[in-house]
């Protein structure tokens, strides 16, 4: 009996104290707020673990997270001084966004002593104070255009002179083994700081600490990780990770409903976007952007500037394709690509005499836009010099077409340096097929965006001017004025040359008549690149789509895994060409009456206002061949040169990814709470057991009294 109490005493001593730890660790207990401070994951961005064919990339912490002390890393003088200090504890890096590189980055690990680096920036709107792009100098697609069989001469951009993108330095394909944070919320930054200068800088304990936690479940690279993903699944249902995808748009000026195929000239970019921190408003890209944005405008133009007669007229039909993933190894054109060369071009699926098919061989030009948001006075067009020879004199005339339609203030100039046509989704075309094809952008021989993939690619940049982050939405449009007008005018210029491009033998007056609406290309900058919740896209949208629009932020753009899943931006594109180019269809006045119509040719959707003529309370029901398609990645790309791409999965709750902030005791003092937790715990125990043995004595039973 004495040894049974004994025990259950042990028992009820060891239960509090299991209870407490467990209490103290619990997020919403009192314990636990006394000791830690959690950021939302919303609180800042974060670098994600991602693979290729051959390659691990991208960052990720320890399975428990990575513990260190706050340590500020301002300038290049705090950073000499942090590397050549002796240190013997771990530290997590303040970094000063204006200094944080890959240069920056491997002297910090190469100290051995960096858990985690968290990046910030001292004021906002400091993107022309400094230069820098995480993409390589030489951004390539795999497999690309050129090798040892094709423009040889091309393939290698190890010259100075071929160097595209000389702020690159490649970070973004570095696989880094600590988590990287960028803090992009005042009030966190704020705490970070209050706690690191109050007890950091006098480098005495308890110092202030956090600890960064995104581990992620894959490695080694996309091939490797897929199969342990199958393996693993079928036995324990893990998943390490999983492709990344999205959805090419198509639309076409002329309706396909006659299931006939036409020659074809074909407009194209890429809509997508890519940053060091994937998940974020920073993967905006505003300078790529750009391009589709152009696009949109060449597809208004037309749309609304041709009657429908004329456009059935044409002896070669428009298309518009938006194409997704271009930012890893051109996924969205190679799918673009399989698709024309199937019979799987514009709708995916279904038998070929039942749909509207457009293949390979119907593509007689094909004109992409990209980067033109800095442009100054001169349209550079690219072309591939290898294809150039045999295909001289329609080359030229695509030339010809688009100076002759270009204003006096805009040049369309031919690349002047012999270095290959640029990575674009005309170099997976050209791999198909020999195609007539023009590239056009803002740069010649180099990049003009000093911020390539960067956080500080966006909306301020291209505008060269600051504004306030509460500005009204009527402000900001008088802001993008410029560039929009920029904008408009290569706009006009490509829809009267694909146009001329189209008809052969064009009409001057439909020509004249050809214009691009600068407010309309104005509403789509501020809609797309700073405010999707805005009254244009609120106001001509379809009613569905409108509920999908995240609250005053860009619109994400980023390809992911789930590509089953049509993205809030791909249905907006969706929306925005289809009523660019649709056709009224009469007597069908309600969204019931309108919507639920359709085939394997075209889609009707309904309107609250016109998109057309930009009319408020005149609602239409538009039928347009505007078609969305899966941008995925066959098995086929895992091996061999061709490049998969995959994301490591991390686990759905809410603490895969976390920032938590606390202070850090000595070991020594850790050493001596522990010792003293044992000995209280060991002399608790003999006075129990001291209590149990004497009982009888201390404590009588008043039964024989």
């Amino acid at each position: 009996m004495i040894k049974i109490k004994t025990l259950f005493h042990l028992a009820c001593v060891l239960s509090v104290f299991v209870s407490q730890a467990h209490a103290s660790s619990r997020p919403g207990s009192k314990v636990y707020k006394l000791v830690y401070e959690d950021f939302y994951k919303t609180d800042f961005d974060y670098c994600i673990r991602m693979f290729n064919a051959t390659h691990e990339i991208g960052c990720q912490s320890s399975l428990s997270g990575n513990v260190g002390i706050l340590h500020q890393v301002k300038d290049q003088a705090t950073l000499d001084e942090f590397i050549s200090a002796e240190k013997s504890e771990d530290y997590a890096v303040f970094v000063e966004e204006k200094i944080f590189n890959k240069a920056v980055l491997l002297k910090l690990l190469d100290t051995g002593k960096v858990s985690g680096i968290l990046v910030y920036a001292e004021t906002e709107g400091q993107e022309k104070s400094f230069d820098w792009s995480p993409e390589s100098k030489c951004p390539v697609y795999q497999p690309g255009l050129y090798n040892d069989t094709y423009g040889k001469d091309y393939q290698s951009c190890s010259e100075a002179s071929k160097l595209l993108n000389p702020t690159g330095d490649g970070m973004l394909d570095m696989s880094i083994p600590i988590p990287v944070f960028y803090i992009s919320k005042l009030h966190v930054k704020e705490k970070l700081f209050h706690c690191m200068n109050n007890h950091n800088l006098d480098k005495q304990y308890p110092y202030c600490g956090v600890q960064m936690k995104s581990f992620m479940n894959g490695a080694v690279n996309s091939k490797v990780c897929m199969q342990r993903t199958v393996s693993d699944q079928a036995l324990a249902g893990t998943s390490f990770c999983s492709p990344i995808g999205g959805h090419n748009v198509v639309g076409s000026l002329k309706s396909l409903k006659d299931k006939k195929r036409h020659d074809t000239v074909l407009v194209t970019s890429p809509l997508d976007a890519r940053s060091f921190m994937l998940y974020s408003n920073a993967a905006s890209n505003a300078d790529t952007a750009t391009g589709f944005l152009t696009t949109l405008a060449v597809a208004s133009a037309l749309g609304k500037s041709l009657t429908k007669a004329e456009k059935d007229g044409l002896e070669k039909n428009i298309v518009f394709t938006l194409v997704d993933g271009e930012a890893f190894d051109g996924i969205g054109g190679k799918q673009m690509v399989n698709d024309l060369e199937s019979g799987n071009f514009p709708i995916q699926g279904g038998k070929e005499d039942e749909k509207a098919v457009i293949k390979i061989k119907d593509i007689k030009n094909v004109v992409e836009l990209r980067e033109l948001g800095l442009m100054q006075s001169n349209l550079y067009a690219h072309y591939d010099p290898v294809s150039y020879g045999g295909k001289t004199a329609e080359i030229n005339a695509m030339l010809d077409k688009l100076k002759a339609n270009s204003p006096t203030s805009r040049t369309v100039t031919p690349q002047t340096t012999d270095m290959g046509i640029p990575a674009s989704t005309i170099q997976t075309i050209l791999q198909s097929n020999d195609i007539p094809s023009l590239l056009l952008t803002e740069y010649d021989a180099k990049y003009i965006n000093r911020h390539h993939m960067s956080r500080q690619d966006n909306l301020r940049y291209l505008l060269g001017a600051d504004f306030a982050l509460n500005a009204t939405e009527d402000e900001m449009l008088v802001k993008i004025k410029p560039l929009a007008d920029k904008l408009g005018q290569v706009a006009e210029t490509v829809a009267k040359s694909v146009y001329e491009m189209a008809a052969n033998t064009s009409d001057p007056a439909v020509i004249a008549r050809i214009k691009s609406d600068k407010d309309e290309v104005a509403n789509l900058i501020y809609c797309f690149l700073h405010n999707s919740n805005c009254s244009y896209f609120t106001n001509f949208l379809p009613s569905s789509f409108i509920l999908q629009l995240p609250k005053n932020e860009p619109l994400l753009r980023f390809v992911s895994v789930g590509f089953y899943r049509q993205s809030v931006h791909v249905a907006i594109l969706q929306g925005l060409l289809h009523g660019f180019l649709g056709e009224e269809v009469a007597d069908k006045n309600s969204t019931d009456k309108c919507e639920g119509g359709g085939d394997l040719t075209g889609v009707s959707l309904f309107y609250k206002n016109n998109p057309q003529t930009l009319q408020l309370n005149s609602s239409v029901c538009l039928w347009a061949s505007v078609f969305s398609a899966s941008a995925t990645q066959s098995d086929n790309d895992a091996e061999g040169s061709n490049s998969m791409w995959t994301e490591s999965n991390w686990d759905s709750d809410t603490e895969s990814i976390k920032l938590r902030m606390f202070m850090m005791q000595s070991d020594y003092s850790q050493g001596m709470i522990l010792m003293s937790g044992i000995i209280f715990f060991l002399v608790s125990s003999v006075i129990i057991f001291f209590l149990n043995q004497n009982g009888s004595i201390l404590f009588r039973n008043s039964a024989t009294l």
